[in-house]
């Protein structure tokens, strides 16, 4: 089995928080350093478009198209290293949901994921700021999760419980399909009915699907274990089947 990890939560998973300083950071870079030939791929052309951009590059494989895009690597500058909180939270999750796409983890999780998949995923420090300007005790890390899979059955799963599957002409000319979505977000029983090949997940622990778009991440029944030995807690997720 495996799981499917949401992100749109609440509580102590998805705090209230902003990457302002972060996005003036962009906007500077985008007006007063980006090289000309760089802007001429942004649509549109204005500092919000950069910013989508960036934050499309958390969460998607680079090489993909994405809103008629071509989805670039992430340059050093792009990697915040802060995330100021709005709230005075005395406890956070070890798994966060962040504006932008971004998802930070705490040291714990950190250890856990890199000791099932050394060297997969891309780590940052990431501080969290309160209201008052003091640092979160608990040191966070930004993840860019670099494993994607197709291991997403739709021939295998329930029609009721799945929708999408919009097609496409991949570049070798062939028919695809992509998109694939939950039908009905947070109805456990419908991401319960969803299969997925173990033979494509071969192993893996913590990854991206390419063809879905809800749910999107997923992680092994090993990793699972080790987050509740370690009583760690991350965002709502569900079992899925896989044969």
């Amino acid at each position: 089995m495996a799981w499917c990890v949401m992100d749109r939560v609440d509580g102590p998973c998805r705090p209230e928080n902003n990457f302002r300083r972060f996005e003036e950071l962009l906007e500077k870079y985008y007006h007063e350093e980006m090289p000309e030939a760089q802007r001429a791929r942004i649509r549109p052309q204005h500092a919000g478009a950069y910013w989508a951009s960036v934050s499309g590059k958390f969460r998607y494989e680079v090489g993909s198209v994405v809103d008629h895009q071509v989805v670039e690597p992430l340059a050093p500058h792009e990697f915040p290293t802060e995330v100021a909180l709005r709230k005075n939270y005395s406890t956070l999750g070890a798994w966060l949901e962040l504006q932008l796409a971004i998802i930070a983890v705490d040291e714990r999780l950190k250890a856990l994921i890199e000791g099932l998949e050394p060297g997969v995923h891309r780590f940052w420090p990431l501080r969290l700021v309160k209201p008052n300007g003091q640092d979160f005790p608990a040191r966070y890390y930004g993840i860019v999760i670099d494993r994607f899979l197709e291991s997403f059955l739709p021939e295998a799963t329930k029609p009721e419980a799945f929708e999408g599957g919009t097609e496409f002409y991949d570049g070798g000319g062939h028919l695809r399909k992509s998109d694939y979505r939950v039908r009905g977000v947070g109805n456990k029983a419908k991401y319960n009915a969803m299969v997925f090949s173990t033979a494509k997940i071969d192993g893996a622990h913590l990854w991206r699907e390419r063809r879905m778009s809800n749910p999107q991440i997923f992680i092994s029944d090993e990793l699972k274990a080790a987050i509740d030995a370690a009583g760690l807690k991350i965002p709502t997720h569900y079992q899925v089947k896989t044969i």
